[in-house]
């Protein structure tokens, strides 16, 4: 009986301590961008759209047009550049700015080895986030002794999403892989054109 009530006392207390520290994350939260919510939310979106993807590895092309997409496998490198994580929150500084109406909210590292480097969001309506976003920009990068990594990825509403990448591996030549996914002939507007973000090896 001892050793049940010992144990109910431990339950209680490990209860308590979680609900705390819940609470004191809660209190510190930045409100950043959830991609990965985000994702989760255009996933069921487009669960029976059919797309155009565009596939080219050293400028040898290929296309095709999917009535049956894994969004799963397709938005895995959206939801993986996810930044709204405790440990990341103080990784980068925030700004803010508009553009033609909307609202675009930067965020860019502060430190080096993070692999998101910068994340920009363009929404129509700042008060409803998830609802509103028009486009989202991403600056990814790896650095070792082996590769070199560099990514760029976009995502508009109206008309699809498109993955740069450049990997420099040692002693082989550069390696570029662009992925075009398009639900409609729609292009992205002058507010992601107009982005500075580029896929660079000199980050």
């Amino acid at each position: 009986m001892r050793n049940v009530m010992v144990l109910l006392g431990l339950i209680i207390l490990f209860s308590c301590g979680a609900d705390q520290q819940g609470g004191d994350i809660a209190a510190i939260d930045p409100n950043f961008f959830n991609l990965a919510e985000f994702v989760e939310q255009e996933k069921q979106r487009m669960i029976d759209m059919s797309i155009s993807k565009t596939v080219s590895v050293n400028g040898i092309e290929e296309t095709k047009e999917l009535t049956k997409v894994d969004w799963e496998l397709e938005l895995a490198p959206f939801a993986q550049s996810n930044i709204d994580r405790p440990a990341m929150w103080d990784a980068y500084e925030v700004d803010t700015s508009s553009c033609q109406g909307m609202t675009k909210v930067v965020y860019l590292s502060v430190d080096s080895s993070s692999f998101t480097r910068s994340l920009e969001v363009t929404y129509r309506d700042r008060e409803e986030p998830l609802d509103s976003v028009y486009a989202v920009l991403i600056n990814n990068g790896f650095d070792s002794y082996i590769a070199n990594t560099s990514q760029r990825l976009v995502w508009w509403e109206e008309g699809g999403y498109e993955i740069n990448s450049i990997q420099q591996a040692m002693l082989s030549e550069e390696r570029l892989l662009n992925i075009k996914l398009k639900w409609s002939s729609t292009e992205p507007g002058p507010c992601v054109k107009n982005s500075y973000f580029k896929p660079s090896l000199n980050h």
